[in-house]
């Protein structure tokens, strides 16, 4: 099932069903190589123009028009926030590796500096 037939059929659910899975589904977006959030008005926009197409301008105006295009627009909505979302946990997990590989790095070197200097030598020892 497609996104917007399972957003046409969920209509009564959009918070409780259609949402959620519509943010899962941009949270898969991260994957796909060289996605970008601005694709989603590329989508609405070809939506409108097939609709128009596919319905003639006749049936497919007006109040017909306006309710599919909120409907396109509230799929994008929640698609592009599941991508942001994703990107910023994605963000957030990268720079909380990279900070554990510096604060490893940071200890390490301390630790050395401290085995270095805080153990006397044997000769002292024994003197």
């Amino acid at each position: 099932m497609t996104a917007v037939e399972m957003t046409v059929r969920s209509l009564d659910a959009l918070d409780v069903i259609v949402a959620p899975t519509l943010v899962r589904l941009g949270r898969r977006h991260v994957a796909f190589a060289g996605f970008q959030p601005r694709y989603m008005a590329v989508f609405e926009r070809a939506m409108d123009d097939t609709w128009r197409r596919e319905l003639g301008r006749r049936r497919y105006s007006g109040d017909t028009r306006r309710a599919w295009c909120k409907l396109f627009r509230f799929l994008t909505t929640r698609v592009t926030e599941g991508y942001n979302d994703a990107v910023g946990d994605h963000s957030a997990a990268t720079a909380e590796s990279e900070l554990d590989a510096l604060l490893s790095v940071e200890i390490k070197s301390t630790a050395a500096q401290f085995d270095a200097n805080s153990h006397p030598s044997r000769s002292a020892i024994y003197a």
